[in-house]
């Protein structure tokens, strides 16, 4: 079974994508998010 993945960055409200990169390793900053999915599902 093939499961596809994903990984977004959030401000930390999880209202809006992370802009700059470069806060990308500041946890005060950026959340991650993993998204989990099948095939059939995309």
């Amino acid at each position: 079974m093939a499961i596809f993945w994903k990984i977004d960055l959030y401000d930390t409200a999880y209202t809006y994508g992370a802009t700059m990169p470069e806060c990308a390793t500041d946890p005060e900053q950026t959340r991650r998010v993993l998204t989990l999915y099948l095939p059939s599902e995309h």
